[in-house]
């Protein structure tokens, strides 16, 4: 399942055979809450065994608080976060370091001051746009650091292939074999993205991201599924 148009990325889940698996936790505590409660809403109450965050974006981790309020104290204890390795280090490097000054340039390349109504405001090519609210961090249980590395998780096998240095210095894809899906995080998406972000992130190394596309479309070449941390999914291999 997924969530699109509560932030800028989506919240992927995926149904484990315990509870839920949830999928980039949008950028903000309150989208988060909200986006979890409406899942609740119409998937049905169970327990949350695992988050993955694709990359070390803020908008894929930041509203990990938004979930974990919603939590049982069993549940936080038993909970898997599971990341790409460099994770922590590239995160602080972008929002903490480097964050004064990205943030003020981030609401100029967002728009954030737009009135919202049917004139002020468009989207952001990615989503609807950024949300600005409370960001949180919670660190990782399982670090990913090689392709390849197969993780059973709440019964549900994954793939990791590692794609730090493309989009994001820090992450990862992972395909679901049992159910031929591929879930990109922002290797690809539907449009051509940045290799230098208005908003000051490092640049992108794009020989090095193109190999790994390259590199996906051979691993996973058997996929049926796309899905990603931005825009509508794809189905059938030729779409793929």
């Amino acid at each position: 399942y997924q969530i699109r148009g509560y932030d800028l990325a989506n919240m992927s889940i995926i149904e484990g055979e315990t509870g839920w698996i949830l999928v980039d936790p949008l950028t903000a505590r309150e989208t988060a809450s909200k986006a979890f409660l409406f899942a609740r809403e119409h998937l049905g109450e169970k327990p949350v065994r695992a988050i993955l965050f694709t990359h070390s974006h803020i908008d894929h981790f930041g509203g990990v608080q938004g979930i974990l309020q919603h939590l049982s104290d069993e549940e936080k204890t038993n909970l898997r976060i599971i990341a790409p390795e460099g994770f922590e280090e590239e995160a602080t490097s972008e929002n903490i370091i480097a964050g004064p000054a990205m943030t003020r340039r981030a609401m100029f390349m967002y728009g954030k001051r737009l009135d919202r109504d049917e004139r002020g405001h468009v989207g952001t090519g990615l989503g609807k746009g950024p949300a600005f609210g409370t960001f949180g961090f919670a660190p990782a249980t399982d670090l990913i650091s090689e392709t390849g590395t197969e993780l059973e998780v709440d019964g549900v096998p994954m793939i990791f292939q590692i794609v730090s240095g493309s989009e994001a210095p820090a992450e990862f894809t992972f395909y679901l074999p049992e159910q031929k899906a591929f879930c990109g995080a922002e290797l690809v998406s539907r449009n051509m993205h940045n290799i230098y972000t208005l908003r000051g992130a490092k640049v992108r190394d794009a020989r090095l991201w193109s190999s790994f596309i390259d590199e996906a479309k051979t691993l996973f070449a058997d996929a049926d599924i796309y899905f990603g941390s931005h825009h509508w999914p794809l189905w059938g291999q030729e779409n793929i």
